[in-house]
This record gives C-alpha cells, structure tokens and sequence, in this order.
C-alpha cells in the first residue's frame, strides 16, 4: 500500500460511517411509513434500506481492515479486503435488483390500494434529500481517494434516490389517478438500473 493510499483511508473510513448512520435513519423512517401506508413501493424501498445497512456495514469492516499494516501472514498489506468488500456489495445489489423485480411482478396482478399518499410522499422527500447529501459526501471522498468500496457504496445510494422517486410517483398514481400498476412497473425499471450499477461496481472492483 503507497503512503498516498493510506492516508486516504481515514476518509474511507468517515464515509462509511457516515453511511452506516444514513441507512439506520432511513430504515426507521421507512419502517413507519410503509406500515401507515400499505405501500408495496415503500416495503421494498424499506428492504433496499435494509440492505444498504448490511453493505455499509461490509463496507466498514473492508476500510478498516484495508486500513491495518502489513503483517507475517499479509506481506503487503490489508488492501484487496476493500476490493473484496466491494465484490460483496455488488453480491447484494444484485439480490436487491431481483427482489425488487420479484415484488414487482406479485405487485401487477394485486389491485389493493395504498393510503396516506401525503405522508409517504413527505417521507420519501426527506429520504432522498438525506440520500443526496450522503451521495455528494461520498463523491467528495471518492474524488480524493479513489476507494472501489466506497464507489460501491456510492451505486447503492443511487439506487435510494429513484427508489424513493418511484416511491412518489406509484403513491400519486395510486391513490390520485387510481393507476394500479404504476408501483410494480416502476419496480421492475429500477431493478434494471440496479443490476447495471452492480455491473460496473463489479468491473471497478475487479481492477483494484
């Protein structure tokens, strides 16, 4: 590891923190509102929340242990294990954009309707405000560091801003338009632009 690189992780390191606290709060907020709101875009944004707690967390874990010196057992160091925690992230993007796809086709042969449109629009507002202030903190980051693990991070965020988006628009064509299938087809594009985000993560992990 060049000195360069390892004064760079202590940034890592802030970040993924930072990002360990965004996803408690967003797991929190959601968890009510999809409960007030019976919405199956909120349950699934809530999920991919979920997620994002275990990837942040994984992300923690590869910065820190990036972080140690070389020892008897790693002549060179702790840095693949940032590598590694990107690869594992992508793992769970992955299985974020096929469960997301899989709720949302159960999602277009239902027609229950949702409730309470503006306080689950109110909370997705403030979650994707949250979501932009963490994103703009971990391009920052990036830009000085260069960290795959956190530019895999900084790809699950993404996708809490057009999950939370689709959140808004299902929940005014739901309950304002009585557009049932609104919520389901937007599920199956954000799945999509998941899986490409895991794609790119990945070939950013795999050059490390």
């Amino acid at each position: 590891m060049t000195e360069d690189q390892r004064r760079a992780i202590p940034f890592a390191v802030r970040a993924a923190i930072a990002s360990v606290a965004m996803a408690i709060f967003l797991i929190v907020l959601k968890s009510y509102a999809a409960w007030s709101t019976g919405s199956i875009a909120m349950l699934g944004s809530l999920a991919d929340s979920g997620l994002d707690l275990l990837a942040s967390a994984v992300t923690l874990y590869g910065v820190r242990l990036a972080a140690q010196p070389a020892d008897h057992d790693h002549r060179f160091g702790h840095g693949k294990a940032e590598a590694l925690a990107a690869l594992f992230q992508v793992m769970l993007i992955t299985a974020s954009a096929a469960g997301i796809a899989w709720r949302a086709i159960v999602a277009l042969g239902s027609s229950e309707p949702t409730q309470g449109a503006e306080f689950g629009i109110g909370v997705s507002l403030i979650a994707i405000f949250a979501t932009m202030v963490l994103l703009a903190y971990q391009r920052a980051v990036i830009r000085r560091t260069g960290s795959v693990a956190i530019v895999a991070d900084n790809v699950h965020y993404q996708s809490d801003v057009l999950l939370n988006g689709s959140v808004i628009v299902a929940l005014v064509l739901d309950q304002y338009l009585g557009w049932r299938s609104a919520d389901p087809i937007f599920g199956i594009v954000i799945a999509l632009w998941l899986a490409y985000g895991a794609f790119r993560a990945s070939s950013n992990a795999i050059d490390i």
